[in-house]
């Protein structure tokens, strides 16, 4: 299966949903089982998307909706997912930012199962980046525009700034890796045919040198160098100078080049078509110069001083830049291989299972439940409405109970002394059971949202017929504290699944990940210790 999702996100898009890109993609890449469909399914989920994920024959074809991604075979490679589109009983998809049409015969033929259909629920305001926003990106252009203008050069030398520009952007393309970095385009252009290869060009080290610089590295500088140089050399009046050290320099680079060519035909056997480029613009860029000054002007020592104290200062600049860079993309893996190995059910479910054992009995006489009452999974939350790590303890039982509407309920229980209770702490207890024995669980959700983001009392929306201190409210408050007191839970907020508290390796907010899985799982509501015994 590929692991480019622009299918996807143009699937999103026709929807009219708008995510985090990069959220997004997290959440597929740390998932345990990368890059199947359901890392995908549960990406949407994570999202709030609905979505579904199904086997159909290819006869079904015809009776599926207008905007759907299928899994359809390739020759001489593995089966990729498209996003296809039907009008009128014609189907088109995309592929490099182009259209092209696919018959239905050929759809049949490529069949290969599997599909994937979105809904948009809930319509949002869907909207690309304003043109605002996008004209920030601009300013700066337009200022180094308006700064060239001012120079009292011609056309031709303020045109050399493209060479340089051009080749910035072409030598971080070929590190788009380490940039962090994604392009369809590049990707095809890079792999155009079987003898083209860029990264492998780039990231080799065969040779020594190439563990301490490489081509890549001397290609940002050196054009980097190019464009700021040209700028300072302007600035002083000096262009002829600032050619006239260039001609020598692009001449000394020759040997370099030919060195590219060379470890790309015979070391490595692959064609880097992004490093042909670049040599490609370093030769026009001495054919530019040769035509442009065909007199070679007297070069300065301070013109000497000026271009070398920049090369040099670019130099370590980019090689300070590229630790960063380095850091940053081996952080990024190594979180991303975390999370896949924490979010991994079995060793979840093995770790939950080693943890501490309470006694599950069911003691308290009225429950404060929330969610589906009659689901199959069941979780104790031991909470304090004084307690910080509890807020955020709240806001993952919503998002869990928003994402999850069946299958799964909260048992919630608070461990309230009322020995050693002031009489505010007495107040927001009576008045959140009272909340809920007369008003249902919606309204005590809202009202402990309402407290956890607000902590004030008389911001919690009361029934005015409200009874507090009523004997069924004291006598719950009663036995969830005596509960919490028989199993040693005297620390907020406690989190127990089948007997077995929430094992303090994992973070509470990782819980979510688990949901499902526990919900599917049959074995794991029989006798605990039969289960435990199994590992």
């Amino acid at each position: 299966m590929t692991e480019d999702f622009n299918y996807l996100f143009q699937y999103i898009e026709k929807e009219k949903l708008s995510i985090d890109k990069t959220e997004f993609l997290f959440q597929i890449q740390s998932h345990p089982d990368y890059p199947s469909l359901l890392s995908i399914v549960d990406a949407l989920t994570f999202f709030n998307i609905p979505n579904g994920a199904l086997e159909l024959p290819s006869s079904e074809i015809d009776n599926l909706a207008d905007y759907f991604v299928a899994l359809l075979k390739v020759e001489n490679t593995q089966p990729q997912y498209y996003f296809l589109e039907k009008k009128e009983n014609r189907y088109f998809f995309n592929k490099n930012n182009k259209t092209f049409e696919i018959s239905r015969s050929e759809i049949e033929s490529r069949w290969n199962k599997y599909v994937l259909l979105i809904e948009n629920s809930e319509p949002q305001n869907f909207s690309k980046k304003s043109s605002k926003s996008k004209f920030y990106y601009f300013l700066p252009i337009i200022a180094f525009l308006l700064l060239l203008a001012n120079f009292n050069e011609s056309i031709a030398t303020k045109l050399f700034f493209l060479f340089p520009a051009v080749g910035i952007l072409f030598s971080i393309a070929a590190l788009k890796d380490l940039f962090g970095t994604k392009a369809k385009i590049i990707d095809s252009f890079c792999n155009m045919t079987a003898s083209t290869e860029c990264s492998t060009v780039v990231e080799s080290e065969k040779w020594k040198i190439f563990k301490i610089i490489n081509f890549s590295d001397l290609s940002i500088v050196f054009f980097a160098s190019q464009f700021i140089g040209i700028l300072l050399f302007l600035l002083y009046n000096e262009s002829n100078m600032f050619f006239s050290i260039q001609q020598i320099l692009l001449f000394a680079a020759l040997p370099v080049l030919f060195a590219s060519i060379y470890y790309q035909k015979f070391v490595e056997k692959k064609w880097c078509p992004l490093c042909l480029t670049i040599i490609g613009i370093t030769i026009l860029e001495n054919i530019f110069i040769t035509v442009l000054k065909p007199t070679f002007a007297p070069i300065s020592t301070n013109g000497i001083i000026l271009f070398g104290f920049v090369f040099i200062s670019v130099f370590f600049l980019w090689l300070n830049l590229k630790a960063l860079l380095t850091n940053h993309k081996n952080l990024k893996e190594f979180k991303i291989e975390g999370s896949r190995f924490m979010r991994n059910y079995s060793i979840f479910k093995n770790t939950l299972l080693n943890s501490t054992q309470i006694a599950y009995t069911e003691s308290i006489s009225s429950p404060i439940l929330l969610g589906d009452e009659n689901g199959s999974l069941k979780i104790i939350v031991i909470s304090n409405p004084f307690c910080g790590h509890c807020s955020k303890m709240h806001t993952i039982m919503e998002e869990i109970l928003h994402k999850n509407r069946e299958g799964i309920y909260f048992d919630l229980r608070f461990n309230f002394n009322e020995n050693e209770s002031d009489e505010k702490s007495t107040r927001i207890h009576h008045k959140l059971v009272s909340i809920y024995l007369n008003q249902g669980q919606i309204a005590f959700r809202e009202a402990m949202k309402n407290w956890f983001e607000n902590k004030d009392e008389h911001k919690i929306k009361t029934d005015n017929n409200l009874l507090l201190n009523n004997v069924e409210t004291v006598q719950i408050l009663k036995e969830q504290f005596a509960w919490n007191q028989a199993n040693n839970l005297n620390f907020t907020p406690a989190i127990i699944i089948n007997s077995f508290l929430f094992p303090k390796e994992f973070d509470r907010k990782q819980l979510s990940y688990f949901i499902n899985d526990l919900i599917d799982d049959s074995n794991f509501f029989l006798n605990p210790s039969l289960v435990l015994n199994e590992f």
